[in-house]
């Protein structure tokens, strides 16, 4: 994913992953649609609904057309899906033998069952340097990649800089990195340790950081749960999380919200959007937690990288998601409406206040967190 920085034209933020994906899905009734999903894509809208399409972009596999427009393995119908939300974000990667990531997923009752059919690819530094996602200012690091994988993109990335010429400018992202859940284990420790120097922002969920410490599952009303994450966010940020140990540790803990901590703010607490009174409100949680990094990446941009602001449109970002079976719906906007201006420059593109998504707008949202919160 690339988020272009708004007031720097020509620079820019980029993830390794992120490319949209099919899903298959097949309900108890035997009733089988096909709907688009995948983390990254997620995490894509979680930027787009503050970020205007011109300033996103994500690299996509997809099978090859035919000559006349015949074939492939996206249907036109999806495909037309994904560029409503805007045709600059897709970048398609259509090389021989090229797929785009699909998964079957069946629902029996309460139980979820996933399957892969074509996993995510894991994709070099190299295949993004001759793409839209070169020189980003932001790259998000997501599924399928674990902490040994980052490792190895943080030393092609110092080796592709070493080797730097006219023809090659110095690519330094600050990287957002979402560890891949099975990699969330005591045996990727020592890499996920390892490379918090080389990233601008870590963030599992409660269950992935407990569980990289070989930490048994804590149930969200165990009041051990808080203070046994603040302990693993301090020490992590002991080790120093970035390259001047000046980066952010974000835990996302469902309906507890999100626990943001840096060495110089300390560690804070905020809620997730949706209150136990609107539970009504909340129907599927799939790809909150990659929505709500998209909208991270998006608040580092807008809030001149202040990661406990950030926070704030990454909590509104999933609370969109949260509302409704796959995407949210982006809403035309004939003409712009009479809604809180964003402040210092906020509005960006395409985004912003001129968009209304699930009929709402994400920026009221903000300034109703805000209230919420007592934040100016």
């Amino acid at each position: 994913m690339l988020v272009q920085q708004p007031v720097s034209a020509g620079e820019s933020s980029a993830s390794a992953s992120g490319a949209a994906s099919r899903r298959q899905v097949v309900m108890a009734s035997i009733e089988v649609y096909e709907t688009l999903g995948g983390g990254g894509l997620y995490a894509l809208i979680g930027a787009r609904l503050w970020l205007g399409a011109n300033q996103l972009a994500t690299l996509v596999n997809r099978e090859q057309r035919r000559t006349d427009g015949s074939g492939g393995d996206l249907p036109r119908r999806l495909e037309k899906e994904l560029e409503g939300y805007g045709r600059d974000m897709w970048v398609w990667n259509e090389g021989k033998g090229t797929r785009m990531t699909r998964a079957r997923i069946r629902y029996e009752g309460d139980v979820r069952l996933y399957q892969h059919i074509v996993k995510a690819p894991y994709r070099p530094l190299s295949s993004l340097l001759h793409t839209p996602l070169a020189l980003a200012e932001y790259l998000h690091v997501s599924p399928p990649y674990s902490p040994e994988d980052l490792h190895g993109l943080l030393v092609e990335l110092d080796a592709q800089n070493d080797r730097g010429d006219e023809s090659n400018r110095p690519w330094r992202p600050k990287i957002v990195f979402e560890p891949t859940p099975p990699s969330c284990h005591a045996g990727q420790k020592e890499w996920l340790e390892k490379i918090l120097g080389g990233i601008e922002v870590l963030s599992p969920n409660h269950e992935e950081l407990l569980s990289f410490y070989s930490i048994p599952p804590i149930r969200p009303t165990d009041p051990a749960l808080l203070p046994m994450i603040e302990s693993l966010i301090v020490h992590l940020l002991s080790l120093g999380v970035g390259p001047d140990g000046s980066g952010a540790v974000v835990v996302r803990c469902g309906r507890l919200g999100c626990v943001v901590g840096t060495r110089e703010g300390g560690v804070r607490w905020i809620p997730a959007y949706w209150a136990a009174q609107d539970e009504g409100r909340v129907k599927d949680v799939t790809g909150a937690g990659n929505s709500f990094l998209g909208g991270y990446i998006s608040g580092l941009s807008l809030s001149s990288g202040d990661p406990y602001e950030t926070a704030l449109y990454a909590t509104v970002s999933a609370s969109f998601v949260v509302e409704q079976f796959g995407l949210p719906v982006l809403n035309p906007v004939a003409e712009r409406r009479s809604e809180p201006e964003p402040s210092d420059g906020e509005e960006q593109g395409d985004g912003g206040v001129h968009e209304r998504w699930n009929g709402d707008s994400p920026w009221n949202r903000l300034v109703s967190l805000r209230a919420r919160l007592g934040v100016a």
